[in-house]
């Protein structure tokens, strides 16, 4: 952790791992949003950015990003990106997300992510709530 006289805390981040991006692959939803991003940043970047794990976690790459920048903690947030699968698969869980924050606890605050409510249901993510 950077030492310094103030605390940064990111207040919305979203680790995810490279891996799922293979598994989403042949869903047109995740062709058009890969699109549609690579639009977003083609402006600011030379290259897209690598889609692989590049031999480290996702949360180890999100601490080293927070080392470089100063970032003492982070707010770590599943994020369901249901519309890349057709609703069939997220691309992290609250469980997921959950591993990373037990493994660096002086890093990462777990915000637990209860939104696709209208996509799979109360009783599910009530279940899902109770699991850990």
């Amino acid at each position: 952790m950077a030492r310094k006289d103030y605390f940064i805390l990111d207040t919305e981040t979203h680790p995810i791992d490279a891996a799922i991006w293979h598994q989403l692959a042949p869903y047109e939803g995740t062709k058009r949003f890969m699109h549609s991003l690579q639009g977003c940043i083609r402006p600011l970047v030379k290259e897209f950015p690598s889609m692989e794990n590049d031999g480290a976690g996702p949360f180890e790459k999100m601490i080293a990003n927070m080392d470089a920048s100063g970032t003492d903690m982070a707010c770590v947030i599943p994020e369901g990106f249901l519309f890349c699968s057709g609703g069939t698969t997220p691309i992290s869980t609250n469980a997921w997300m959950l591993t990373g924050v037990q493994k660096y606890p002086d890093r990462f605050i777990m915000c637990p992510n209860f939104g696709p409510i209208i996509q799979r249901g109360v009783d599910e993510a009530i279940r899902e709530r109770g699991s850990w």
